[in-house]
């Protein structure tokens, strides 16, 4: 049988990590990131926990009168002191398409005028009209309907993931699969000495390729330029025993890949050839053999 968990387990996980990271790593963090950690320390129980909640939701926009947490006494008192203390912002400005993505179909049915053309479209359908009628009046009444939050400071909370796991392909998720039982893990100590990341360039560098994974998922993967673009910007001379640096090999021989498919062989050759971990070798020799079988 499985085991419950407290009521408030998600708030205990993130503390245990965040003193880790301030334990571990307080030396090597920026000025940023120390001005996180403290000002998250001195949020009271239910502030953190709501914060807490919110960034372990995918959206960074929410609407105050759909937050329901029975563990947390005063959303209201919550959210203000996250907005004091600049971990939210509120009624800040938001983008239309961000804006209705707020609202239920019913919700959006409801505030329009009577047009029965638009309320008998699928959402799809309807959101497209929506913004295409650029209809001022109408965005104005959804932005009055309820209080709109904008989460801050998700940079810094995914860096102390990443710090505390030595990745960013692990999350808060790993911490309850192990509460739960489902997860077994390794339990050793980890001090300064002992610490995956010897330096802030290492980390650095580490974030920075995370940041350009996302880049290249979003990028029109058929334009040469923005791959070529992509592969300069991988920091050079990443160290063998830095958590750092096989994510850079993945990197850059998903951008090697890619280059090939398209047809820009001598980017995606220089691409492997910076890749000492295999395939990239098999794929230069590959390019070369199908390159002599078409000019035989």
């Amino acid at each position: 049988m499985r085991p419950d968990l407290p009521e408030t387990y998600y708030l205990d996980n993130v503390l245990t990590l965040f003193e880790h990271v301030t334990r571990v790593y307080a030396d090597l963090l920026d000025k940023q990131q120390l001005d996180f950690l403290q000002g998250f320390a001195a949020l009271g129980r239910d502030a953190k926990m709501l914060f807490i909640r919110l960034q372990n939701r995918s959206p960074t926009w929410y609407r105050a009168g759909k937050l329901v947490y029975r563990e947390i006494e005063s959303i209201d008192a919550a959210i203000a002191e996250l907005a004091e203390r600049g971990f939210l912002e509120v009624n800040a400005e938001i983008d239309h398409p961000t804006l209705l993505s707020l609202f239920t179909m019913p919700e959006l049915r409801a505030i329009m005028t009577d047009d029965s053309v638009l309320k008998q479209l699928r959402r799809s359908e309807l959101e497209q009209a929506l913004l295409e009628s650029d209809d001022d009046a109408l965005f104005e009444r959804l932005r009055k309907t309820d209080t709109l939050l904008q989460v801050l400071r998700a940079d810094e909370y995914l860096l102390c993931q990443m710090l505390f796991f030595g990745n960013l392909n692990q999350s808060m998720t790993d911490f309850v699969l192990r509460d739960l039982g489902l997860y077994q893990f390794e339990s050793y100590n980890i001090d300064t000495e002992q610490r995956p990341y010897r330096s802030r360039l290492e980390i650095q560098q580490h974030w920075m390729l995370y940041q350009l994974e996302t880049r290249f998922e979003l990028s029109d993967q058929t334009d040469r330029a923005v791959l070529t673009e992509l592969a300069a910007m991988i920091p050079p001379n990443i160290e063998p025993l830095s958590p750092a640096y096989r994510k850079c090999q993945q990197l850059r021989y998903r951008l090697a890949r890619q280059l090939e498919r398209i047809g820009a062989l001598s980017g995606a050759v220089a691409q492997y050839r910076q890749c000492p971990l295999p395939p990239g070798r098999e794929r230069i020799a590959r390019m070369y053999a199908n390159h002599r079988a078409a000019n035989q």
